[in-house]
């Protein structure tokens, strides 16, 4: 390797770069063909759409009213039958299920423009 010698007359920057860039060209050169380049990338997360979407839901929700709140709660968290969340408020499983029906449409179609007026806002 060579070094830099004042006494040659040449400037230092005309050393150095040429060298500092050689030996970044190099280390590139070398780790690249060791160490592919997909593996220095994230790689998505499994559970990210998930947790993206969970969050964009959760103002959409604490905006519905607190009976369509506990249906959803009911039969999505806790995992209730229709049937079940019917006797539970004194009401038919049908009105339940149109409910449902009903209040993920709406939450859908809020999600979906929201995602639209994001993308046409960037």
């Amino acid at each position: 390797m060579f070094r830099f010698d004042p006494s040659l007359g040449t400037a230092f920057p005309s050393y150095a770069i040429p060298t500092i860039l050689g030996e970044v060209e190099r280390h590139f050169r070398d780790s690249l063909w060791n160490n592919p380049l997909t593996e220095t990338l994230g790689d998505m997360e499994p559970g990210f759409d998930r947790i993206v979407n969970r969050e964009a839901l959760r103002p959409l929700l604490r905006a519905l009213p607190e009976r369509e709140r506990h249906i959803l709660c009911m039969r999505f968290f806790c995992e209730m039958t229709q049937s079940r969340i019917a006797l539970q408020l004194g009401i038919s499983q049908m009105y339940v299920s149109r409910l449902i029906i009903r209040t993920c449409a709406r939450l859908r179609h809020q999600m979906m423009a929201d995602t639209h007026d994001q993308r046409t806002a960037s």
